[in-house]
């Protein structure tokens, strides 16, 4: 099954770019009652990043970088899961950073995914969906901000 969330931006894209990393990978996630950070490599082919829930029947969630991307236009990474919870066998996530010109920029997460049965499926749609779907105001207060870390108002 297929997740795809779109967050519009108003900000650089080199400067959103330059934004995903260990700070805003930390800043997105769950509360740390609910998890947390083992171990974050970055985002280059290769790396790692392992996360630990505290919740029953949830443990770790594994993943390495598969494919690094950046064109003047697009960022992209992908992470691949290697040790997943909700009982997922497979687990992909395409982060991208698309340029809409100046000052303007869409953040895309397109998660694909997999569990042994369909119903499984289902209810991790709804799971993961509402795990994931905080993102796009997150994305927002993180990288539309100024200098002194004000909302920025009015900009196109």
């Amino acid at each position: 099954m297929k997740i795809v969330l779109k967050t519009l931006i108003r900000r650089n894209f080199e400067t959103v770019v330059n934004g995903f990393n260990r700070d805003l990978f930390t800043y997105l996630l769950p509360p740390s009652l609910i998890a947390k950070l083992v171990r974050y490599d970055g985002q280059q082919r290769g790396d790692f990043i392992h996360l630990r829930f505290r919740l029953p029947f949830i443990n770790d969630w594994k993943v390495v970088i598969k494919d690094v991307q950046h064109t003047d236009k697009e960022y992209r990474f992908v992470d691949r899961g290697l040790k997943m919870p909700f009982g997922l066998i497979y687990w992909q996530h395409v982060h991208r950073v698309v340029s809409l010109g100046k000052d303007r920029c869409v953040i895309v997460d397109e998660m694909e995914y997999e569990s042994s049965w369909i119903l499984q499926d289902l209810i991790n749609y709804v799971l993961l969906y509402l795990a994931f779907f905080p993102r796009k105001f997150l994305y927002k207060k993180y990288f539309e901000k100024d200098q002194a870390g004000k909302p920025i108002r009015n900009m196109v």
